[in-house]
């Protein structure tokens, strides 16, 4: 067993939602379809509660986070904190200048692996609040995945 430090996954998982804030202003502001611009705002306004429901989860974590876990355990979540799209510049980039849709859909599929991990970790701990925002993601994926947001986004130059 190895001490883990779960603040490290919910810290991913601000930075995580600050950067798809941003991005998804930045979409929404540069989309010159009413349609694009409407939901990416739409999004990033999710995004942005999302933040701060995580930085009071951070400061309130049972045992200040940590935990006793498996050393397989820590290696998957090291797996998901160093594979997030945005723990990559050139990654994220060249997703962004080839296919912007399937750069939604790993943002948000990230996401949702990050929140099911964290809550597999605190199982019962603030569990409507988990719920709601992983209801949300999940939400998030299906319009990252509409076939007529995947005809508009390439319109859309960053």
């Amino acid at each position: 067993m190895i001490n883990y430090d779960a603040r490290k996954l919910v810290q991913t998982i601000i930075m995580t939602e600050e950067n798809t804030t941003k991005f998804y202003k930045t979409v929404s502001e540069k989309a010159s379809d009413r349609y694009v611009k409407n939901v990416f705002l739409r999004l990033s306004e999710d995004e942005e509660m999302h933040v701060k429901l995580y930085a009071d989860i951070l400061e309130n974590l049972p045992n200040n986070g940590k935990l006793d876990l498996p050393e397989d355990e820590v290696e998957y979540m090291e797996i998901l904190i160093t594979s997030n799209i945005f723990a990559n510049e050139r990654s994220f980039r060249r997703f962004v200048d080839n296919d912007l849709q399937q750069l939604i859909e790993k943002i948000e599929r990230d996401s949702i692996l990050l929140r099911v991990q964290l809550k597999r970790l605190f199982p019962g701990y603030r569990e409507k609040e988990m719920d709601m925002i992983l209801k949300d993601e999940k939400k998030h994926l299906k319009i990252a995945t509409d076939k007529h947001l995947g005809m508009i986004l390439p319109t859309v130059e960053l």
